[in-house]
């Protein structure tokens, strides 16, 4: 079984070296968050050469020894972009990780909210003035929290997936130099 274990982890590894050494993803990261731009996404790439700055808009197709192929969007031609002169890309790709941070505050702020509302609204409509009133609100209270708890996060996810597909339709810029994004790797084998 270990053997097993094994070779499906080295075969992974396999194949996720082949991607990567084959240009199929353009990856940046500047340390706290990544981007990965696969084959086919639309991106504008402003590079410069020689105190000339140009603006590049189309698909991306790969990365072949330091160059960055994009594909023209309507002339259907090929354009190499040297990697070392890219300033800034706009895409509409969102950073890894970035709805899973979303998702968690939303879900946190909502789950937070609908479960104190929902604790709030029986104790103040709750008979408190006998014994059995008063013990029948202590069970039904807390359960009544964590069931508007949950309402409340499940509401919090809907809003925060929501949000992130609004914040990520739109093109963002990603400045090479001046925001520390680097590529994660330079030259690739085709």
């Amino acid at each position: 079984m270990a053997i097993i274990k094994t070779l499906k982890i080295s075969v992974f590894y396999f194949f996720l070296n082949i991607a990567i050494l084959n240009g199929q993803n353009l990856i940046i990261s500047n340390g706290q968050s990544g981007l990965i731009i696969k084959k086919g996404k639309k991106i504008t790439i402003v590079y410069q050469n020689d105190d000339i700055k140009t603006s590049k808009t189309g698909e991306f197709l790969n990365i072949v020894d330091e160059n960055v192929i994009l594909g023209e969007t309507g002339t259907e031609t090929e354009i190499k972009i040297d990697i070392n002169t890219i300033t800034n890309l706009k895409t509409t790709v969102a950073p890894t990780g970035s709805l899973v941070k979303r998702l968690n505050y939303f879900i946190t702020i909502g789950g937070i909210l609908a479960g104190t509302y929902s604790a709030v609204w029986i104790i103040e409509k709750g008979d408190w003035g006998d014994g059995i009133g008063m013990a029948i609100g202590l069970i039904v209270t807390p359960a009544m929290a964590i069931y508007g708890g949950m309402l409340g996060a499940i509401g919090g996810m809907f809003l925060g997936s929501i949000s992130h597909l609004i914040k990520y339709s739109y093109p963002r810029e990603y400045k090479m130099k001046n925001d520390n994004w680097k590529f994660l790797y330079e030259r690739s084998i085709k």
